[in-house]
């Protein structure tokens, strides 16, 4: 049970949230633009609330993207510290891969090769090892369950909760307020839609995989 609100809470999981939040912006904008222009033209209004769905829609497919670990052994890498860092995995795990590719190298080195091929036969082996790894336990994408995105939803009900209170008592008249109100409804919605869509992403690359 810790393990899983654990991941719940895991909010840096999520991938470009700067999108998602230009998203976010651009639908409170949107809000505020019907409010002060009534008679605004529908042009106008599908411009604005389409580009935040569209930006909302990007974010979701990136973000599903980014989680899926392909491993690239056909790819030549000849520096350990751009390799490693185009990997999809904790900082304090890439510290670690660096030092063992490094050491490596080294002991490469002293058997004399030379330092690039010592990079390219180190970073080689570890991408078949990695790649041999995948393809028993998860094959070869590795299919992440997006409990984050649960955790995000927790976050926008109660601010929805705690906002709902103020716009009903003390702060009536804030527009503001009520227009964010709105928005983490929707984009709370928006979340369970994406997760179901992920799952549905997950059996279906299964599938493939599996033929």
């Amino acid at each position: 049970m810790k393990i899983f609100v654990k991941k719940v809470f895991d909010l840096s999981d999520i991938r470009y949230p700067w999108l998602l939040i230009i998203s976010m912006l651009i639908f409170i904008f949107s809000l505020y633009n019907n409010k002060i222009n009534p008679n605004i033209d529908i042009i106008t209004e599908l411009l604005t609330y389409g580009t935040a769905i569209v930006t909302a829609f990007v974010w979701s497919i990136l973000n599903y993207i980014d989680h899926i670990k392909l491993s690239v052994i056909y790819r030549k890498n000849n520096d350990i510290e751009t390799y490693v860092n185009s990997l999809v995995m904790k900082k304090e795990d890439k510290e670690d891969l660096k030092e063992y590719l490094n050491d490596f190298v080294k002991d490469l080195e002293s058997e004399g090769k030379t330092e690039e091929e010592a990079i390219e036969i180190a970073i080689g082996q570890f991408q078949v090892k990695e790649f041999t790894s995948l393809s028993k336990n998860n094959g070869i994408f590795e299919l992440p369950v997006h409990y984050y995105l649960i955790g995000y939803i927790i976050i926008f009900v109660a601010a929805i909760v705690i906002i709902g209170i103020f716009t009903n008592t003390i702060l009536r008249d804030s527009f503001l307020l009520k227009a964010i109100n709105f928005m983490f409804n929707l984009y709370s919605i928006g979340f369970i839609v994406v997760l179901f869509l992920y799952k549905l992403m997950d059996i279906f690359i299964k599938k493939k995989m599996s033929y």
